[in-house]
C-alpha cells in the first residue's frame, strides 16, 4: 500500500459505506408483504459492535440508494451515526454528513462498489471497494479489497483503519487476556 494510503488512513474518523454489493452481497430477498431483507455477514455485523464498545470515537454512515426498512432495523441495532437510503447523490450526503458531525473528507474513508458509488469514492480522503467491485470503480479506488461484498470487506476496512491507527489493540486485548 502507497505510504500516502498509509498516512490519510491515520485520519480517519468516520467511515461511509454503501449497504448493496458492499455490506451485501447485493442479493435483496423480497417477501410476499413486500419487505426487503439484505443478508448481511456476521463478521461484518460483529466488528461494528466491538468498535462501538472499545473504539467509540470511530464513526460509521450508511448510504444506499434503495430503501429498506431492514437496514433501518439493522443500523439502529449497531448504532450507525448517519443512514441515507434512496440516495441518488452520495456525494451530497456525504457532504452533508460532515457538515453535521464536523468532519471534512480528510476524514472519511468510504466503501463503495459501483457506478453510483464514484463521485464520493473520487472526494473521499481514502477510497476502498470489495474485491467484486466493478472495473470502473477497482480502476479509481486506493485500496482494492481482498474479499467481496456481504463476505467481510466491512470488517476488513474497519480492521486496517483501526490496525494503521494503532487502535486494534484496545479490540484484540479483550480475547487474549
Amino acid at each position: 500500500m502507497k505510504k500516502s494510503v498509509l498516512t490519510k488512513l491515520k485520519n480517519i474518523k468516520m467511515i461511509v459505506f454503501d449497504i448493496d454489493g458492499v455490506l451485501t452481497d447485493g442479493t435483496v430477498i423480497v417477501l410476499n408483504s413486500r419487505e426487503e431483507i439484505k443478508p448481511m455477514n456476521v463478521k461484518d455485523r460483529y466488528v461494528f459492535s466491538l468498535v462501538r464498545r472499545h473504539v467509540p470515537e470511530l464513526k460509521f454512515s450508511w448510504i444506499s440508494g434503495r430503501n429498506s426498512e431492514h437496514v433501518v432495523v439493522n443500523a439502529a441495532q449497531m448504532k450507525i451515526a448517519y443512514l441515507y437510503q434512496a440516495c441518488g447523490d452520495k456525494l451530497a450526503a456525504v457532504t452533508e454528513i460532515c457538515e453535521k458531525s464536523g468532519l471534512t473528507l480528510d476524514n472519511i474513508m468510504c466503501v463503495g462498489d459501483d457506478l453510483i458509488d464514484i463521485p464520493v469514492l473520487k472526494r473521499a480522503a481514502v477510497a476502498m471497494c470489495p474485491a467484486d467491485a466493478v472495473r470502473d470503480v477497482k480502476d479509481i479506488v486506493d485500496i482494492i479489497g481482498e474479499t467481496n461484498g456481504g463476505r467481510g470487506v466491512a470488517r476488513e476496512a474497519i480492521e486496517l483503519v483501526l490496525r494503521t491507527q494503532k487502535k486494534w489493540d484496545r479490540i484484540l486485548c479483550n480475547f487474549t487476556k
